[in-house]
């Protein structure tokens, strides 16, 4: 999943909490993407931020800085 374009938040999360994102997807029956922004990062910053779109306003703002 890591990759060019990824929220760098995201990624550290990819890298470091695997264990958890498969306990994330075996329970919510979701994909990677899913368990790492809507369940996992979420709980890690104690926040969520959206734009009225729906995408991840952290990620909007981190990614410009790129």
């Amino acid at each position: 999943m890591a990759g060019d374009g990824m929220c760098p938040i995201a990624a550290y999360l990819w890298e470091n909490f695997q264990v958890e994102i498969k306990n994330i997807k075996n329970e919510y029956g979701c994909d990677d993407g899913q368990a790492v922004c809507s369940f996992l990062c979420p709980e890690v910053l104690q926040t969520y931020e959206g734009t009225t779109d729906g995408r991840c306003a952290i990620r909007v703002r981190l990614l410009k800085d790129y």
